[in-house]
């Protein structure tokens, strides 16, 4: 009856433990940025310490975006090219955790 009892638990265990780690790695997904104002709209469905992937237009600086919306303790991926390619999705991108500054 114990061993039954201690397998139980450990099988809730491991369970619980998953599940709770599904949720740790949502993605809020944030596209088609073209003004700073347009961003402080959209980027209110994020939580805190979330991964956020932005997708902006060229017009707009990097640097800033990353100020205002990243946690600098963790790596920040963007691509650096400024280069106008004649394809459908001309937008820069950016990956990191999210953590607003202001």
């Amino acid at each position: 009856m114990l061993r039954f009892f201690l397998i139980y638990i450990c099988i809730c265990y491991v369970l619980f433990s998953k599940v709770s780690n599904l949720y740790a790695d949502e993605i809020c997904k944030l596209y088609n940025i073209k003004t700073l104002k347009q961003l402080k709209e959209k980027r209110k469905i994020c939580k805190k310490n979330n991964k956020i992937l932005i997708s902006f237009d060229q017009t707009l600086e990097p640097e800033i975006l990353i100020g205002m919306l990243c946690d600098l303790k963790y790596n920040v991926i963007h691509n650096d090219d400024k280069n106008i390619i004649n394809t459908r999705d001309k937008s820069r991108k950016i990956l990191c955790i999210y953590n607003p500054s202001n």
